[in-house]
This record gives structure tokens, C-alpha cells and sequence, in this order.
């Protein structure tokens, strides 16, 4: 299905999601099943020559830039931005090699992630992982090819990113049903992933990557380093009218992380944008550079909590561009975390949250092997059936909204399915002051 396709199915009116919806129910699972475990990722420019193409898929997604215009209007304005903007993105891809990293860092995560599955979880069934790139190669329907030659006979979609957001969880199963249901790819029987946000691995692993990133500062002065965590932006409509939860659920693993750390450096959040549509929420990671510089900060430790795997957003705009841009304002230490990338923890977090969405019989369900985190103290629930983390636990505001949207609190489970909220959430234009920020 090419883009102009898609916009005529897709309908700009679908009724809003207030929140973070019930997960689907869980796939049964029988001796000698195959699983197919679609990793759907965002994707990226192959080459050089491919960015004009790759930049005109994103301005033609209508989750990510609601327009309300038709295919062939929308169409000649993703050409026009494309072309207009193909010059100085292909600067900026050519600075890290040519491509998207993310491209063999996909391949890479879910052939480790296949391997744990096989070897960690179960005897009788075989689990395979495929990459699914929303706006590169191997593109959906490639995945789908290769799944039926494979001959799998469930799927789970398991969304590469650990926050549900409209423009991207939900854009990429939407996609896959929109395929499905046009004949583009098989239906196969399939449940789905929508967030990890606390899954305590993730966690884990996100502070492990700090702590490697903190033996590149002088020790003189790492214990004054400012932990300033950067999560995705969202489009305006998605935070307005459908009540995106992105904000809130990557500050509930930001909330996580220090609360597993004991809250060791003072820290803050903002957000930042993709390639493509300019995507921002307040604070945004140059303002919030700005606040830190007039505090007199000394050293900044950048951690990139949405982005799963080294791609343009952390190794340019991160890692090149902030770390400039605070250098000349007086910062002389900056280091940005490296991508959670093959981390085995993350890894494991992957492959709890697969499995939770598959009902093994007791004869199948076995956990052999513990890789690099301990055994998981906590069942693996149907993500469905996971209450909503306490609002008494949390410590940490969100600072874009004024929403209450809390995680899937792993191994509490609760009498009866969790249903979205029905109400709007308020957006102020200022931000809301975290803890962190009153005491930094």
C-alpha cells in the first residue's frame, strides 16, 4: 500500500482515545505453534538518495500530521516539504554515515530478541522475530512475506517504542490492520503491545546506561552532574483533542529510574522533536539547556528515554547539536547515554512483555535461563489484566500536561479489565514543575 492509499483509508474523525487503552487479549498458544513477533519500527533513509522519499512518507502519515486534506492535496504538500527540506536533512544523516542507524540496530534487537525467546521461555513452540519498518525497508509488507513463508501461525505486534503515543504505537498497529484489512497482508490470529513504560528491566536498563555514561566525566565533577532525560514531542491536535498519554508515560520511567537510583542527581525533563513535522511539548530540551546554564550548571549527563536505539534524534541532534549548543553557553561537560540498543536487559523486557501476551499451557510455560537481570518476582500478566500503577506512588509530575496517566504496574493485576478514560485532560501552556526542578 503506498502512502496516497493509506490516507484514503485512514479517517482523520476516529473517536478519540483518552488515555491508554485496554490491550487486546492475549493469543493462545499450542505444542508446535510458530509466533511471529512483528517488531514495528519507525524506520529511516537507506541512503543518501533515499531521504527525499523517506521525508515525504513522514509529511504523508496522517498520524503524524493531521492536515484534513485529501490524497492528492496532501500529496503535492509532502512533495513540496520534502523537496525544501531534503538538503539539510541529508547533511545531517551524512554526518553519522549516510543512513539511519536505526535501520541495522532494528535487525540487531530483534535477532537477540528471538534468541532469548527460544531460550528462555518455552519448549514446543518457536517464536520469530521480524523488523517492520513504518517509513523504510523491510517495510509491513515485507514482514508479512516473510512471516508467510515462515509459516507462523499467531503474531504479537510489539511496538519498538516503551510509551504509547497516537503518532506512533497506535499509528503502527492502525497500519498493520489497515493492511490487513485490505487485503495488502494475511490476518492472522494477533494480539498486540501497546506500553512498557515501567516494565522493571526497562528500567533497569536505563540506569545501567547512565551509569556507563557517568565513567566518561571527571570524577571531580560527577557528583554535580544534571541528569536532563529527553523524551519525543507529539503532535498539537494528539495532545489536545485524543489526550496523548506519550508525556506522561515516559515520565513514569523517568520516575522509575531515579526512584531505583534513590534519586542520586538532580534532574529534569523535557522534549524534543523528530525528523519530519515539527512534533514539541514544553519544555523543550533547548529551553530546558537554557535553565540549566543560568543555574550555573556544571555538568549535564543527556538521557533519551523514548528512543529505543541510536538514531538521527540522539547521535545529531543530542549528541552534536545540545552538546554545542551548551558548550558555548559555559557548559564544559556534556555526554549524551548510548541507545538501549541489544542491552540484554531491555532484551528481557521485550521478551517479558511478548510473552505476557501469549497464553502458554503449563506444560509449555518455563523460564530457563535468567540472561543478565534476576528471575522476574512478578507474574507476566495479560498487559490487559495489569492495574494502573497507584497515583500515590508517584513523585514526579508530568511537565507538559496536567494529566494523571500512569503505567501498567507489572504484576498487579486487577479483578477486571482496565477501560480508557472518559474524560479530557486540561493542557496548560506552561509547564508543571517537577520535584526536580524546584530542587536543582
Amino acid at each position: 500500500m503506498n502512502a496516497r492509499e493509506y490516507v484514503a483509508y485512514h479517517s482523520t474523525s476516529a473517536p478519540a482515545i483518552p488515555g491508554v487503552p485496554s490491550s487486546p487479549a492475549p493469543i493462545p498458544v499450542t505444542d508446535g505453534d510458530t509466533i511471529g513477533v512483528v517488531c514495528l519500527c519507525p524506520g529511516g533513509p537507506s541512503s543518501l538518495d533515499d531521504v527525499s522519499r523517506f521525508l515525504y512518507d513522514l509529511y504523508m502519515d496522517p498520524a503524524r500530521l493531521d492536515l484534513g486534506m485529501g490524497g492528492f492535496v496532501r500529496h503535492l504538500y509532502a512533495r513540496l516539504m520534502a523537496n525544501l527540506r531534503a538538503s539539510s536533512v541529508r547533511e545531517r544523516y551524512e554526518v553519522i554515515g549516510g543512513r539511519s542507524p536505526l535501520l541495522q540496530l532494528a535487525g540487531e534487537q530483534s535477532g537477540a530478541l528471538e534468541r532469548h525467546l527460544n531460550r528462555a521461555f518455552t519448549d514446543g513452540v518457536d517464536f520469530r522475530a521480524y523488523v517492520a519498518h513504518r517509513h523504510g525497508s523491510p517495510s509491513f509488507e515485507d514482514a508479512a512475506r516473510r512471516m508467510q513463508d515462515d509459516g507462523v501461525d499467531r503474531i504479537v505486534l510489539l511496538p519498538m517504542a516503551p510509551h504509547y503515543a497516537t503518532a506512533r504505537a497506535r499509528s503502527w498497529i492502525r497500519y498493520w490492520e489497515t493492511l490487513e484489512r485490505t487485503g495488502h497482508i494475511p490476518a492472522w490470529p494477533r494480539t498486540a503491545i501497546h506500553e512498557y513504560a515501567a516494565n522493571p528491566k526497562l528500567v533497569q536498563a536505563v540506569s545501567e546506561r547512565i551509569d556507563q555514561a557517568m565513567q566518561r566525566f571527571p570524577k571531580s565533577v560527577r557528583p554535580d552532574i544534571h541528569l536532563l532525560f529527553t523524551a519525543t514531542g507529539l503532535p498539537p491536535s494528539d495532545r489536545d483533542r485524543r489526550c496523548d498519554p506519550s508525556c506522561c508515560l515516559a515520565t513514569r520511567t523517568v520516575d522509575h529510574v531515579m526512584q531505583h537510583r534513590g534519586t542520586d542527581r538532580c534532574f529534569s525533563i523535557a522534549f524534543q522533536s523528530e525528523v519530519g513535522p515539527a512534533l514539541a511539548l514544553a519544555p523543550s530540551v533547548r529551553r530546558e539547556a537554557d535553565r540549566l546554564v543560568e543555574e550555573g550548571c556544571r555538568a549535564v549527563l543527556i538521557v533519551p528515554v523514548s528512543f529505543v536505539a541510536d538514531r538521527l534524534e540522539t547521535c545529531v541532534d543530542l549528541d552534536i547539536d545540545l552538546r554545542d549548543h551548551l558548550n558555548q553557553a559555559g557548559v564544559d561537560h556534556v555526554e549524551v547515554t548510548s541507545g538501549l540498543n541489544t542491552h540484554p536487559l531491555f532484551i528481557e523486557a521485550l521478551a517479558e512483555a511478548v510473552v505476557s501476551q501469549c497464553r502458554l499451557p503449563d506444560s509449555l510455560s518455563r523460564y530457563r535461563v535468567q540472561g543478565d537481570g534476576a528471575p522476574p518476582d512478578y507474574p507476566l500478566a495479560p498487559l490487559r489484566d495489569l492495574m494502573t500503577e497507584p497515583v500515590e506512588d508517584r513523585s514526579v509530575l508530568c511537565p507538559a500536561c496536567s494529566g494523571n496517566l500512569l503505567a501498567r504496574a507489572w504484576g498487579d493485576t486487577a479483578p477486571q479489565r482496565i477501560t480508557p478514560r472518559p474524560t479530557r485532560r486540561p493542557i496548560p501552556m506552561t509547564p508543571v514543575p517537577t520535584e526536580s526542578s524546584l530542587g536543582s
